[in-house]
């Protein structure tokens, strides 16, 4: 992590504590850069726990925040990081780098999970 970068987190804050990654479970890539996720919009099934990866091909440290839901998952740069995002409510939810100016500079998207076939 730069200096910078460092400046704005501690060294806590970007550890975090999210849940081990589940076999068996879908698998959802995103791709973070200087500036933006590929893709920038995610797709999921309500109640389906996801191994979420965030590869960062970017130069920076960057994150990827799941608003109103606590998750969020941190890459340094050209690494890759790995957690299981547990099922979640139908909806859309926001999607965004938390690290100041990242969101602005358009690292955000959207993860729209839809109900379940039949339910």
């Amino acid at each position: 992590m730069d200096e910078m970068h460092r400046s704005m987190w501690g060294e806590e804050e970007s550890a975090g504590s999210l849940a081990t990654p589940q076999p068996g479970a879908d698998d959802l890539l995103v791709i973070a850069t200087e500036f933006g996720f590929a893709p920038a919009r995610l797709e999921a099934l309500a109640g389906s726990a996801v191994n979420l990866q965030l590869r960062n091909d970017g130069a920076l440290a960057h994150d990827l925040t799941i608003e109103d839901t606590g998750f969020r998952l941190v890459a340094q740069a050209g690494e890759t990081a790995e957690a299981l995002l547990p099922g979640l409510a139908p909806g859309e939810y926001r999607i965004y780098c938390s690290i100041p100016g990242h969101t602005a500079a358009g690292m955000a998207g959207t993860l729209v999970v839809s109900a379940a076939p039949g339910s």
